[in-house]
């Protein structure tokens, strides 16, 4: 695997919550066909802590489980490695989604083919460890992209896909007991203010994957802002804006403050620049400066590969975990910046 580029932001200006005014980090590998890459969010991780070696593990396993299918599906590649990923409990995705503000799990999750521009997606559900599994089964219904809430859940009981229980939140005292020592009143003024002041890891999950074909494809998978208003939906679920793949263009999969990425559409925007002749990391760096000029600026990541096997990471928050399992099978584990 040949390093395209790898790239940092000259002195970049860091805010007191850990975020900078720009692109901190972005690291590009002209990787080949077939090719896999699994994010496991963005945000403020120390290296030296054992949680943080821990996700880093599960993502790698993820990433070697998945690579078993990606040689003839880009699409089956991404939805094993999410699955994978929401299964294990470690990331806030699937068994590990964090509480709502009513002590709640309401999950979100996307699947995108990049060949036939089918999509599947779920938002609010509260009874489905693996909501991508889900998604992936609406994505091959015709006639619907996005269901949500309890209709959702019925469908998962149809398939086989739900627990009889509705998921339980992980953490919750500890996130409250944070707002407690600060200020309470951010819950109710704001919600990217709650995010500020907790100033978590961005946990969420994501894939994107090209097989032998030049066929790509993207997936997304989250439990959400820790403490959301209940109901409320991010970008995951949303193509275009969490997640988009087209084979002319890019596979894109975005974590972040959902608030910010919808408004650009971020994941759609990568791709499009893409389409229209842009190098990828030329176009992930212009995406990723869009949103940093928006108020308040967050932390955003995101990863993305081309038809061709190209591949791109780039954020805005101090580190960013990903694996890449590239054509020779060789499994790069990264922790940037």
């Amino acid at each position: 695997m040949r390093t395209q580029s790898n790239t940092k932001s000259a002195n970049p200006k860091v805010r007191p919550n850990g975020w900078c005014h720009h692109v901190l980090g972005l690291f590009c590998y002209r990787v080949g066909r077939p090719c896999l890459v699994v994010h496991g969010g963005a945000g403020t991780w120390r290296k030296s802590t054992s949680a943080l070696k821990r996700r880093l593990e599960v993502l790698r396993k993820a990433c070697c489980y998945a690579s078993e299918f990606v040689q003839e599906s880009a699409l089956d590649a991404c939805e094993e490695a999410v699955a994978f990923l929401e299964e294990s409990g470690v990331f806030n995705a699937g068994r590990g989604g964090v509480p709502t503000a009513a002590g709640t799990v309401e999950l979100d999750a996307g699947i995108m083919d990049g060949r036939t521009l089918a999509v599947g997606a779920v938002s609010c559900v509260t009874r489905v460890p693996s909501p991508i599994r889900l998604a992936r089964r609406i994505l091959e219904l015709k006639g619907v992209i996005l269901v949500v809430g309890e209709t959702a859940n019925k469908l998962a009981d149809m398939w086989g896909l739900a627990s009889s229980e509705p998921l339980r939140p992980k953490r919750f005292s500890y996130y409250v007991r944070k707002l407690e020592h600060g200020e309470l009143g951010y819950l109710t003024k704001d919600i990217l203010e709650v995010f500020r002041h907790l100033g978590y890891p961005l946990e969420t999950v994501g894939a994107v994957a090209v097989d032998k074909e030049g066929n790509v494809a993207a997936a997304c998978s989250t439990g959400g802002l820790a403490l959301k208003m209940p109901g409320r939906v991010g970008d995951s679920p949303l193509a275009g804006a969490g997640f988009y793949a087209d084979n002319r263009g890019a596979a894109v999969s975005c974590t972040g403050v959902g608030e910010v990425i919808i408004r650009l559409a971020v994941a759609h925007l990568v791709s499009e620049y893409v389409r229209m002749g842009r190098r990828l990391s030329d176009a992930c760096r212009i995406a990723l400066q869009r949103c940093d000029e928006l108020r308040p600026p967050l932390g955003i990541g995101l990863i993305a590969l081309d038809s061709r096997g190209n591949t791109a990471v780039a954020h805005t928050t101090p580190r960013m975990l990903y694996v890449i399992h590239d054509v020779r099978s060789v499994v790069k584990t990264g922790l940037r910046a």
